[in-house]
């Protein structure tokens, strides 16, 4: 997933690309990103095919990750948005956690790629 989010960046620009790996999910961030994208390790296309308990620790995953967003971002608040259509996804389910300013929430996000 992080390569084909470098390797599909239309600009082709190298990016330095994180990624912190659990069992659940994939975390990823960059300079390129605003905020962070959680990728669950399943290969789905909504939080509805996976199992309760597995749901469970994707959205405590998106919890943390909303919570690191507003430790490096104090005064704002977080916008969660899932999408399966950047390239990269190939109709996987990711959701980009991105700081959102009081006149921001609810705007929609720029594409991750």
């Amino acid at each position: 997933m992080v390569q084909r989010l470098m390797d599909d960046d239309p600009r082709g620009r190298s990016a330095s690309v994180s990624v912190d790996i659990d069992q659940d999910v994939l975390v990823i961030s960059g300079p390129e990103l605003q905020g962070l994208v959680v990728v669950p390790r399943h290969h789905v296309g909504s939080l509805d095919e996976l199992s309760d308990p597995d749901r469970a620790r994707v959205l405590a995953a998106l919890r943390r990750a909303t919570r690191s967003v507003l430790e490096r971002n104090s005064g704002s608040a977080t916008t969660v948005v899932a999408t399966t259509d950047p390239p990269a996804s190939e109709g996987h389910v990711c959701f980009r956690v991105q700081p959102a300013t009081r006149g921001t929430r609810g705007a929609s996000p720029p594409h991750l790629v």
